[in-house]
């Protein structure tokens, strides 16, 4: 078990028993259901998004896995992030048929830097966590740019 789990259960204990609402609706998220939640921290799609929040609505299967998965607001960018993260969490099985509601902030800073670099991750009670990367900047190349021309020694003409 990682530490952000570790973190996330000991916030679940502690949130379930003061739940304020949230943006995403429900009073009580249902995080006692997490048995790991992966947070959308890689990077790859995020930093080429725009900030935004993305409010979601995981439904648990039998097996402690998502049996479906609604997801509202940001861009579709970091709605993938989102369903990526979700779909490598686990959840409880005795939770079957319940939901869990998370609330992911994402907020892209500049100044845009050349590799991608961990986010910073701030967990808001009872189910919110915000998560600040930094833009990428665009070093997009897609073939070896060319060789220099060669210059051929001019003879002159008799």
């Amino acid at each position: 078990m990682n530490k952000i789990s570790v973190l996330l259960m000991c916030f679940a204990c502690a949130g379930s028993s003061q739940a304020q609402p949230t943006a995403s609706g429900p009073q009580d998220p249902n995080l006692s259901c997490v048995k790991a939640l992966e947070l959308p921290t890689r990077g790859l799609i995020a930093v080429w998004a725009e900030s935004g929040t993305v409010n979601a609505r995981i439904h648990i299967n039998s097996r402690g896995g998502v049996r479906r998965l609604e997801l509202r607001g940001g861009d579709t960018a970091l709605q993938a992030e989102v369903r990526v993260a979700i779909g490598m969490s686990d959840f409880l099985p005795r939770c079957a048929g319940q939901t869990v509601s998370v609330v992911f902030a994402f907020k892209l800073e500049y100044p845009a830097v050349a590799d991608i670099t961990p986010p910073g991750v701030r967990f808001r009670p009872p189910n919110r966590f915000d998560l600040v990367f930094r833009h990428r900047k665009t070093h997009l190349q897609l073939a070896p740019p060319p060789p220099p021309p060669v210059e051929e020694e001019q003879q002159p003409k008799p």
